[in-house]
């Protein structure tokens, strides 16, 4: 191990947490994200799911195919992650997945189908974290930033049941003209908890470049909306000094976590401030049979990142 690499695992205290598991290196804390398909009542200018269309055969959902790849991962996983597409357009999937899913952890990314919500309360009922995409207070504002009017409103997370309510997090893009302030993130968490979340992401858009992988749009767009990474990081240290407490740091894929908590409010900040060694992390994962995230692609392939370059057999 060199000595850049023993740093970053002393500061962001990953020494202890690397476990070999059926012939890999494994994060104790390893994620498995199950890509459900691109299916969405959505079209987000910023969603990172928006793929070339030459992996178009990767993200044609194959439900067979990817209960086999569950059966053969069985253990190597702390957590689980329902993403797409939009995942409650692939409920009967969702419920077929979790009879095989046994874990510390499970997660389901929405962005508050309305209808489907309602319909499937009951399933929502099974996860220990529901993450609500929600770009903006307004509801009709949110509705263009999502570009669909089948949306869970204020209204209806007011009118929420308690045991749902606790189980929510609010995931927000931050972005030029949008949430690009910190007078903008306290005052949408004050209007949220008045309804009862107590949860908040807050994310900044993705430093993409052109490649083979993400549509050059989305590139476009990230390029021109995009927040600073120094502006906000910034509004992290303005919380802090405004009485929040930094409880933890996580380096992830291609991103870095700061979560912040006061008054029984917990804050996510994911930004790409540290990617030079997010990148280092990498390339010393991929030279040593690491796994630090795992992608179940619609297919049923295995990958070990999101860009499908990895892919385990």
């Amino acid at each position: 191990m060199s000595n850049e690499i023993e740093e970053i695992f002393k500061k962001h205290k990953m020494l202890n947490e690397i476990k070999n598991i059926k012939g890999y290196n494994v994060h104790e804390r390893l994620n498995l994200y199950i890509d459900l398909g691109f299916k969405c009542n959505g079209n987000c200018d910023f969603c990172i799911t928006r793929t070339k269309e030459r992996y178009s055969e990767k993200r044609k959902t194959n439900l067979k195919n990817q209960l086999e790849s569950l059966k053969k991962i069985s253990g190597i996983y702390h957590s689980v992650e329902f993403v797409g597409g939009e995942p409650l357009l692939y409920c009967d999937n969702i419920r077929s997945m979790l009879e095989l899913i046994k874990c510390q952890k499970k997660v389901i990314v929405t962005n508050g189908i309305k209808t489907e919500w309602y319909s499937n309360i009951d399933l929502l009922e099974k996860f220990d974290h529901i993450d609500i995409s929600r770009h903006s207070i307004d509801d009709f504002e949110n509705q263009k930033i999502i570009k669909s009017n089948n949306l869970l409103g204020l209204d209806d997370f007011k009118n929420m049941d308690n045991n749902i309510k606790e189980k929510i997090r609010i995931n927000i893009t931050c972005f030029k003209c949008g949430i690009d302030s910190v007078e903008k993130i306290e005052r949408f968490i004050d209007v949220f908890k008045s309804l009862g979340i107590k949860q908040f992401m807050f994310a900044n858009l993705t430093n993409l470049i052109k490649d083979s992988f993400h549509d050059d749009s989305l590139v476009e767009y990230t390029t021109n909306n995009r927040i600073s990474d120094k502006e906000f990081d910034s509004w992290q240290q303005t919380l802090i000094n405004k009485g929040y407490s930094l409880k933890k740091e996580i380096i992830g894929y291609a991103h870095f976590v700061k979560i912040l908590e006061k008054d029984g409010i917990t804050l996510v900040f994911k930004s790409n401030s540290e990617v030079n060694s997010a990148q280092t992390l990498i390339n010393y994962y991929r030279e040593n049979k690491c796994l630090l995230e795992l992608v179940l692609a619609p297919n049923g392939d295995l990958f070990a990142d999101w860009s499908y370059s990895q892919k385990i057999e």
